[in-house]
Order: structure tokens, then sequence, then C-alpha cells
């Protein structure tokens, strides 16, 4: 299923959105000044059904960690991430299925085919995660979050319609 949205509009919603957000200080500050990394990340998912994705984060100890986003869905669904972020591995469906769009306003986004499983590497590693939701149609996020040198690993499940929402 196509988006309703242009690729350019998709992008420049989930861009605006993500700027009134609060993130235009921290984004100067990392252009202007000498922040090293912003606290926060954001990420937005566009679709058009009821959505289940499951996120699993794996971390060590560092700055840096290794995400997969699993799309429970018979649907094809769009991905917007930062551009720092890197495809790692795709599963359950043909790598050529999923197709990253050249960056623009410090995204990427990615086509999931339905049930294609994507991992990247997230270099550094923000403190907090925000999902933008711009098609408004409910989320339940499946997130796990493990911690490989503590060993410690959490579960959490989030439902949410509206956006943004922090999801760490």
């Amino acid at each position: 299923m196509k988006s309703a949205l242009s690729r350019p509009q998709s992008v420049a919603i989930i861009a605006l959105t993500m700027m009134i957000g609060g993130i235009g200080t921290v984004g100067l500050l990392q252009v202007y000044g000498n922040t090293p990394v912003a606290p926060v990340s954001h990420f937005g998912i566009e679709h058009a059904n009821p959505l289940t994705l499951s996120v699993v984060l794996r971390t060590s100890s560092g700055k840096w960690g290794i995400i997969d986003f699993g799309s429970i869905t018979d649907e094809t669904i769009f991905i917007s991430l930062p551009d720092t972020w890197r495809r790692r591995e795709v599963r359950s469906v043909p790598l050529s299925d999923v197709q990253a769009d050249p960056p623009s306003f410090g995204f990427v986004r990615y086509t999931f085919p339905p049930q294609a499983v994507v991992s990247f590497i997230v270099p550094d590693l923000p403190d907090h995660l925000l999902l933008h939701n711009p098609s408004n149609v409910p989320i339940q996020l499946n997130l796990t979050n493990m911690n490989t040198s503590t060993k410690v690993a959490t579960h959490d499940v989030i439902l949410m319609q509206e956006s943004p929402k922090e999801i760490w």
C-alpha cells in the first residue's frame, strides 16, 4: 500500500513536528556548538492501519547499540530514522525490498515490506528516543531493552495514537 503523502511531504511533516517538539535548540547546538551527542533522537512511522511493531535494543558498555525493528503487519510501512543510524541486517524479506530514500532533514526514510525485520547500528545512542506517529492510527510497540554487560532485559508494551511518545 502506498503512503497517502509523497516522500518530501512526509519527511517535511516529521521534521516540522520534531522541531516544534523541541529539538530545534539541540539541533542548533549540535551544528554550531560543541555538543557531541543530542540527548534525544526521534523517529517517525507512517502506516494506514493499526500496527504492531517490535523494537529490540541491545546495548553493552559504551555509547552505541543495535536496534531491530520488526513489522508485525500485512501492510508496507515507512520508518524515518536518524541518518547516522546504519542498516545492519534485513530478515524475513529480500534485502532489495527494504528501500532507503536519500537522507533529508537529517533523516532517512525506509520502506518496510510486510513482516520485515531490519537491524540498525546506532553509533551515538541517545538518552531518550521519541516516536512520532503522523498517521494518527494506533500503534502497539513491543519494546525489549537488553544490556549485555549487565545481563538485564526489560520488556514494555506501549500503546499510542497521538505523538510524540517517549519510548525510552
